[in-house]
């Protein structure tokens, strides 16, 4: 049974029953599955650049995607910006709540050495910064917390795996009627098209940093991301400046 497949079993199975006593139970499981996976995961300890310059061993530590001096400081209303968050308690819907400049967009991608240094040109404004250099850095860290997200997932797939025969699938299973093979298949799945998607990913990442490395802030470019996995825009925060054919996006 592939995913689809599933998915509409799942579906006729909601209607056959009283939906919202259904919905309510099933996120709740998801939930506690969700939480399990979570408990069991391991924290990012490399910083995206992993090299001989890093501080700390490697260790990552809070980076913010934005600003926050910069662009979060000017859209914050008492120092807090709004931001959608998971809802544990309502089924399948999202909330958004009121998050403090300080923790907001932060995520741990890079180690203190080269979060300071790589980005005090735009994060400095005394600092003398050209378009591209810009436009490069902005595409660096929206990519490392990609690139980071995509690994998470990738551990995340590894630990449902491992957990298949755990009382959380066993009466997830029970309430869906799915059963414990067809999730196998579809863990195996989603693990194989990650693994597709983190080798383009690994070298997109040798390519960015070697162009930081020789300074010609080369950014990545529209037709690099033209595989039947990968998007051209990511992050939650922030989209990333990409075009079809030049290295920089016309800002005007």
């Amino acid at each position: 049974m592939n995913n689809l497949e599933l998915h509409v079993k799942l579906e006729q199975l909601i209607k056959e029953k009283y939906p919202k006593h259904f919905r309510k139970e099933v996120f709740n499981l998801e939930n506690k599955i969700y939480n399990m996976i979570s408990n069991q995961l391991e924290a990012n300890s490399v910083c995206f650049f992993n090299d001989d310059k890093c501080s700390n061993n490697s260790k990552p530590i809070g980076s913010h995607l934005l600003q926050q001096n910069g662009v979060l400081s000017k859209i914050a209303i008492n120092n807090h910006v709004i931001m959608f968050r998971r809802n544990f308690s309502e089924p399948y819907k999202i909330k958004f709540k009121p998050v403090s400049i300080e923790s907001a967009s932060k995520c741990p991608v890079f180690c203190l050495h080269h979060d300071t240094s790589v980005f005090a040109p735009i994060e400095n404004s005394k600092q003398n910064c050209s378009m591209e250099e810009y436009i490069f850095l902005i595409t660096l860290r929206s990519f490392a917390d990609e690139y980071t997200k995509r690994h998470e997932d990738f551990k995340r797939m590894k630990v449902l795996y491992n957990n298949i025969n755990s009382k959380e699938f066993e009466d997830y299973c029970k309430l869906t009627g799915a059963s414990t093979e067809e999730f196998k298949s579809y863990i195996e799945s989603n693990r194989n098209e990650l693994e597709d998607m983190l080798e383009q990913y690994n070298f997109l990442r040798l390519k960015l940093l070697t162009s930081y490395k020789n300074q010609d802030y080369e950014c990545i470019t529209h037709k690099q991301f033209q595989s039947n996995k990968i998007g051209i825009a990511f992050s939650t925060t922030m989209i990333i400046p990409i075009s079809e054919e030049q290295e920089f996006l016309d800002t005007n």
